[in-house]
């Protein structure tokens, strides 16, 4: 099953753009807030992922499906995105492809 189109909103968390570059996803990165707010009212958003306390709300306030810390790894966040939107890693799909059997 392809995915297309799917945009993340990811507020008060550094870039992951790179973790996420051959997922059929958008990221928009958000640093506060308010400013995820304007883009849920501007943007078609399929999932946000948030920092808990974020400099102007808590995460909750946003409907979040997911919170992380700050600071995570690309594997674990491209984990939690995966998992999310229901569609596999490409890691996991490039295991798949070697299997040569026993």
């Amino acid at each position: 099953m392809c995915v297309v189109g799917r945009n993340i909103l990811v507020v008060g968390i550094a870039d992951k753009g790179n973790a996420l570059k051959e997922l059929p996803v958008q990221v928009i990165a958000m640093d506060t807030g308010a400013q995820a707010i304007g883009c849920l009212r501007k943007e078609k958003i399929d999932t946000i992922i948030s920092h808990w306390e974020l400099c102007d709300m808590a995460a909750r306030r946003l409907g979040v499906d997911a919170v992380l810390s700050e600071d995570i790894d690309d594997e674990l966040f491209r984990e939690t995105v995966c998992q999310i939107l229901g569609i596999s890693t490409v890691a996991s799909m490039q295991m798949a492809d070697s299997y040569s059997g026993l």
